[in-house]
């Protein structure tokens, strides 16, 4: 559980300005966040190697393969500048 002390110190760190209404929501906001993040620390989590991921999820060798040109490609582009597509607004070709 957090304190009242610890409580007004987190808050002066984010800027906050506390009313008596918040404090008690707060705090218990607070505790509920912290006791999440100790369960989630103290799971038990099985090495990769041991779950067998390498099965589950095999990489793909890699592959070369022939790229398309780029006049090809940049010949649908709206706007293209030394080889470049362009970003913009207008649907003008730059070259």
């Amino acid at each position: 559980m957090i304190t009242y002390d610890e409580l007004r110190k987190i808050a002066a760190l984010a800027k906050l300005s506390l009313d008596g209404d918040d404090v008690g929501t707060l705090t218990a906001d607070i505790g509920d966040i912290i006791e999440f993040a100790d369960a989630v620390a103290g799971a038990d989590i099985p090495d990769i190697e041991e779950a067998g991921a390498e099965e589950r999820y095999p990489l793909r060798e890699d592959a070369l393969a022939k790229s398309s040109d780029r006049d090809d490609i940049l010949r649908n582009a709206a706007r293209s500048r030394d080889g470049y597509f362009v970003a913009g607004k207008t649907g003008r070709r730059a070259d």
